[in-house]
């Protein structure tokens, strides 16, 4: 079965009247870019120390040893060495659009998250952190995008409380676009977002 592209994801996910009017994709990347390369590293030295003190200790434990909690040490070291490579292959594959009506994010796996327009109570572009601007939508996430922006560009935030549509986000990451002017120029001329409520920031590194 031929996979659906986030293309065909998008047009049975508009509404009736709603209309596209930006539409983009993350630009590539290095994994070991910005400040996301010393958290990566430190990342990374943490997970190898730690799981190699567990092992030792737990070798060294006179009470016995089981390969299967040691192949189970090993397994969880190496989920947390690869997700840096997880973390970049789903930003990049994600797929970013304004419409008349929201700020859709469509996530490589074809999940749809939203944002209602009328509902944003504030946008920042942040800068010096990736090669091209990123968009960070809604203040839920503004906390998270000071130390985990990649991090937060694949995992948007959702209300943990319940309550909300499938799908509609409380804050977005739109991360390192190429015309990340053009998507904020478009979201202050739509004046949409609650009055009064809405804060356009450029956040520098």
């Amino acid at each position: 079965m031929k996979r659906k592209s986030a293309e065909q994801t998008l047009q049975g996910t508009l509404r009736q009247d709603e209309q596209v009017l930006w539409s983009g994709k993350s630009a590539g990347f290095p994994l070991l870019a910005g400040d996301s390369k010393i958290q990566i590293l430190l990342r990374w030295t943490g997970t190898v120390v730690g799981a190699a003190a567990i092992l030792a200790l737990y070798v060294g434990n006179a009470g016995g040893r089981s390969m299967g909690a040691i192949l189970g040490i090993l397994a969880v070291a190496a989920v947390i060495l690869v997700s840096p490579f997880v973390e970049q292959r789903s930003v990049l594959r994600q797929f970013y659009c304004i419409t008349n009506q929201r700020v859709i994010l469509i996530s490589g796996d074809q999940t749809v998250y939203y944002m209602e327009l009328d509902q944003i109570d504030g946008v920042r572009t942040v800068t010096g952190k990736t090669e091209y601007g990123t968009l960070a939508v809604g203040s839920a996430v503004f906390e998270d995008i000071k130390h985990q922006l990649r991090w937060r560009g694949c995992h948007p935030k959702m209300d943990a409380q319940g309550g909300r549509t499938s799908g509609e986000a409380q804050g977005l990451v739109l991360f390192n676009l190429q015309d990340c002017r053009a998507a904020e120029m478009l979201l202050r001329h739509e004046e949409t977002f609650v009055e009064g409520s809405a804060v356009y920031e450029p956040v520098s590194a």
